[in-house]
Formats: C-alpha cells, sequence, structure tokens
C-alpha cells in the first residue's frame, strides 16, 4: 500500500457546501422512475444433485421485528429542495482540502479509497465531493448517517452539469436499539468526466453527529449485474413451479452492497425459506434480510430482522430484500483475492405426510410369495455399495386435499433387525437425506451396512441367507411425521 494524492491520476478535492437548497424532489423521483423500468429478474435454476448432509442453522433472525409496528421514525415525505447548484463559487462557505487515497493495484486492476466526515445542520444543507474519473471507472459510495431518529441523510451523484446519476434516499426507520440503514449507490463511468457526490439533509439535520462516507473507485472488478447498491436496484427472484436454485458473484470492494428481492406466498409450499451463503474469498462476506416499512416504491424504509450465512427461515408472506456486504475494512480488503459467493433461496413446504413407492439397490428383486415375512423388495449386499428409497412427500390443505411439497428436507434410515437381535446396535442402523424436488417427489440414497444373514429361506434347490429390514423416512422439520416400509437384504445363497 502506498499513499498518492491522485484518484486515477486525478486529484481529489472535497467541498464541503452549507448554502442552498440543491434538487427538485419531483425531478428526482423522475429520475428514479425512468431506471426501474430495466431491473434485471435472476433467474434461479432448479439443483438436481440429492444432498447428503444435515442443513445446521446459521442465521439470527429476530422474529420481533418481522412486520413491526412501533417503529422509532420513519420520514415517508421529504422536504422539497427547490433550486439546482449550478455554479459551487455561489455558496456561502466552501472548504477545499485534498484527500490522501491508499491505492492498491493488483493484475492492472485498480482499487483507491478514501473516507471523509461532515456535519449537515438543517434540511437543505449538503456537502460536496468533486471527483474526475475515467471511462471503465465503478464508483461507489457509501454514507452512513448518524445514528439519530430525526435525521434523514441521502446520498446523490451528479455528473458535471448537475444532472442526477445515482440517488440513494432511504427514509430514516428504526427500532428501539438498532440504526437506520447506510446509503449506497454505485455508478459505471461510461465516459470521463467530472462528478459530484452529494450528502444532503431532506430531513432534520445535526451539527454534533457527524456522517462519514466511504469512497472506492475499482476497474476491471465489478460483475454482470452492477450495479445494485440499494434495494432499488435490487434483482428479482422468482420461484417458478416453486424450483429454487443459486446465483454465484463477488464483492468486489469492502462497500460492495450486492441487492436481491423475493415474495413469500401465503402458503404450505412456503412454510419456510432456505436461504444459503457460501464464499471462497478472505475478505467474508455475510447475509442480511430487510422488509420495506413503508411498503412505498418510491421511498423505502428498511429494517434488518435477521442475517448470517443460511438455514432455513420462518417468514409470513410478504416481499423481502436480501443484501449480501463485505466483512472487511477498506484498508484490510484483499483486491487480488476478491473470489466469489453463491447465494442459494428456495422455498421450502410443510410436510404433512410422506409416501414409499420405490426402493432400489444391487441385485433388486420383488419376492412375491417367497419368505415367510411377506412381499416385499429383495437387494443383495455387496462391499460400498448404496441403497436407494423412492417417493413422494405431501401436505393436506384445509379441504383435506394432497399437495407436493417442494423442497423438504427428508431423512432416510434403515434398520437391521437381525443386528439388534444380536445386540450389535451400532451395525443395525444407516442413514442419509435428501430434498424432494419442486413436484415433492424425493430420492434417498442410503449406504448399505453387511448383514449378519441370521435367517435363511430354502427353495426347491437354494438356501437363501437374509435379514429382515425397516425403512423408514421422516420430515427433518418434525420427526413425527413419517413412514415405514420393509425390505430383505440378502446375505448370501448356497446351493442344496
Amino acid at each position: 500500500m502506498v499513499k498518492i494524492r491522485a484518484f486515477l491520476s486525478v486529484a481529489l478535492t472535497m467541498a464541503i457546501v452549507i448554502a442552498n437548497p440543491i434538487y427538485c424532489l419531483a425531478e428526482e423521483n423522475e429520475a428514479i422512475n425512468a431506471t426501474t423500468q430495466e431491473e434485471s429478474i435472476v433467474d434461479m435454476a432448479q439443483e438436481a444433485e440429492p444432498i447428503s448432509t444435515n442443513v445446521e442453522d446459521d442465521f439470527e433472525l429476530n422474529e420481533e421485528k418481522i412486520g413491526a409496528e412501533e417503529i422509532i421514525n420513519v420520514e415517508d415525505s421529504k422536504d422539497e429542495v427547490e433550486e439546482i447548484v449550478e455554479d459551487t463559487s455561489e455558496a456561502e462557505e466552501i472548504i477545499e482540502t485534498e484527500e490522501e487515497l491508499e491505492e492498491a493495484e493488483i493484475n492492472q486492476s485498480n482499487y483507491l479509497y478514501t473516507t471523509v466526515s461532515g456535519t449537515l445542520g438543517k434540511p437543505g444543507d449538503y456537502s460536496l465531493i468533486p471527483l474526475d474519473l475515467s471511462a471503465g471507472d465503478y464508483l461507489q459510495a457509501k454514507m452512513v448517517p448518524p445514528n439519530e431518529a430525526s435525521v434523514d441523510y441521502d446520498l446523490r451523484l451528479y455528473d458535471e452539469n448537475f444532472n442526477l446519476l445515482a440517488v440513494s434516499d432511504y427514509a430514516t426507520a428504526m427500532l428501539s436499539g438498532d440504526t437506520t440503514i447506510d446509503e449506497s449507490i454505485g455508478y459505471i463511468l461510461q465516459a470521463d468526466m467530472q462528478v459530484y457526490l452529494c450528502a444532503i439533509s431532506t430531513g432534520s439535520g445535526s451539527t454534533s453527529a457527524p456522517f462519514s462516507l466511504d469512497i472506492v473507485v475499482t476497474r476491471n472488478s465489478k460483475d454482470e449485474y452492477e450495479v445494485d447498491e440499494t434495494a432499488l436496484k435490487a434483482a428479482e427472484i422468482k420461484f417458478v413451479n416453486y424450483s429454487g436454485g443459486s446465483i454465484t458473484r463477488n464483492i468486489n470492494s469492502p462497500i460492495d452492497s450486492d441487492w436481491y428481492v423475493f415474495n413469500v406466498e401465503d402458503s404450505p409450499a412456503y412454510n419456510k425459506m432456505r436461504i444459503g451463503l457460501t464464499n471462497n474469498s478472505p475478505n467474508g462476506c455475510k447475509l442480511e434480510i430487510y422488509q420495506n416499512v413503508l411498503g412505498n416504491s418510491s421511498y423505502y424504509g428498511m429494517i434488518k430482522i435477521g442475517e448470517g450465512s443460511g438455514g432455513e427461515l420462518e417468514l409470513p408472506a410478504g416481499q423481502y430484500y436480501v443484501r449480501i456486504v463485505g466483512n472487511s475494512s477498506l484498508s484490510g480488503f484483499d483486491a487480488s483475492n476478491i473470489g466469489t459467493y453463491t447465494f442459494s433461496i428456495e422455498p421450502v413446504g410443510r410436510v404433512d405426510g410422506i409416501s414409499i413407492s420405490y426402493i432400489d439397490g444391487s441385485g433388486l428383486e420383488f419376492m412375491r410369495d417367497y419368505f415367510p415375512e411377506g412381499n416385499y423388495f429383495k437387494i443383495a449386499y455387496y462391499d460400498s455399495t448404496y441403497m436407494s428409497v423412492i417417493g413422494q412427500a405431501y401436505y393436506i390443505d384445509e379441504n383435506g386435499e394432497k399437495h407436493p411439497s417442494p423442497n423438504a428436507l427428508l431423512h432416510g434410515l434403515t434398520i437391521n433387525q437381525s443386528h439388534l437381535e444380536l445386540g450389535n446396535n451400532g451395525k443395525a442402523y444407516a442413514n442419509g437425506t435428501g430434498l424432494t424436488d419442486n413436484k415433492g417427489n424425493y430420492k434417498i440414497y442410503i449406504p448399505v451396512i453387511k448383514g449378519v444373514g441370521l435367517r435363511n429361506y430354502t427353495s426347491s434347490r437354494l438356501y437363501y441367507f437374509y435379514d429382515f429390514m425397516d425403512i423408514k423416512v421422516s420430515s427433518c422439520d418434525n420427526l413425527d411425521i413419517y413412514t415405514m416400509d420393509h425390505f430383505y437384504l440378502l446375505t448370501y445363497v448356497r446351493e442344496k
């Protein structure tokens, strides 16, 4: 790391201006609405591979915050500002300071950053930060406002003619003991130009509590989905026929924010939401879930209801936002190993019942009118083999009708009664897990443990030595919901 006085070879000057109002609210809304027509939809492809490990929740969900009614403050209307600043020399006070930036230059990828701060005392006060940038630069900025319920600050980006390029204007929304969300914007430069970052007070201000503004410029390190630094730019996730899937992206800077939005339906098919986040970068990242308490397409009052890296969450019907952010500091971010993260999400159906339709394994044969225990499938034991059990999980609606349970996690268990009779409890059990697909169908793989051949049957020319097996499939969410069946495990056959 070296300190330089260049922002991509151009000096950075911060001008703090406390003077005239800056922009008309109606014009701002028009600019915002124009961008929403180009929102991307992330198609979540169905995952086909069965899982063989239990799901462990690593997610802290505050259920008291879901649909909370007692919000300390929600500024759902902002003071309008009438004039556009076209000449900063008309300001009553301009303070200019050169900021030294830290630069990391890795494989032709430039990563530069700085932090500035200031105070905004009353509605209409603002701070301007002019930046000279180059085509292809990705500018990201994150403002942490004062932790005061009466304060409402926004973050904007203008071109050199003060046309609005990007905006983050969350309403101040807080619960007891919480902070309001930070304001973040991102913008990819299409040409060399001078731009102005603007922190502006649209509600009450504070002369004692400063805001903090982190600024990062990167090159060659963004992904195809950028920019989506605000909830307004969230990529919509749709669950077609309850199918889930995953998307792989990166956190390209320590202040990068990737937003997604999804809907939970009022249906047993959405009994829970399974959410996961894996990451292969040393910078780390985490997943946060938000609700917009304003329910307004123009303004967002965001309350965080949980965070972590994954689990199965009970979420009431409604709309939810996911934000994925990095864990590293500005100076601690490793620009040489950005890596990727994988975000997965799918609805999980309630399981009221389970059926077993088929088992499969080596030497499969249906033993009709043969062994004395009854008509069941028979499989043969061979070293390092697996068997599978196949069927469907379902929920029952208020009318008593059965419906497939999508994406439900099930547990399969085999029990060797012969081992139990001999006291070999450690060899009597084998288990596996599997997910239903979007139609409730499952296939669970279970290892086959060598039997003892305690039972036998004599045919006209062969002696069969076998064990009588139980097979049980349960809901991992409620082990009291299960189904049972049986099969034969053939140990060996001998001629008379």
